[in-house]
């Protein structure tokens, strides 16, 4: 019994750890958006393991569609 409630304490430890990391990469990407004059339309994530998203935003009425990568301490490396 010990075990299961030991699994169930690590699972539920890694599942907040990935939930507020991927908080903070939702935010960093949002707040480079903003600061080009943009709004954010969609946020896709296409690798956990490599931290990458498609990210569509629009900027004066025109919507543009870029990949970006995560690099950590928020830094952003954006892809067209």
């Amino acid at each position: 019994m010990k075990e299961v409630i030991f699994g169930a304490v690590i699972l539920l430890g890694a599942i907040a750890f990935w939930y507020f990391y991927l908080h903070k990469i939702d935010r960093v990407i949002r707040t480079a958006i903003k600061n080009k004059g943009g709004e954010v339309k969609r946020i896709k994530m296409i690798s956990l393991r490599d931290t990458i998203y498609i990210v569509t935003y629009r900027v004066d009425g025109i919507e543009h569609s870029q990949t970006v990568r995560y690099m950590g301490e928020g830094i952003l490396k954006w892809f067209n």
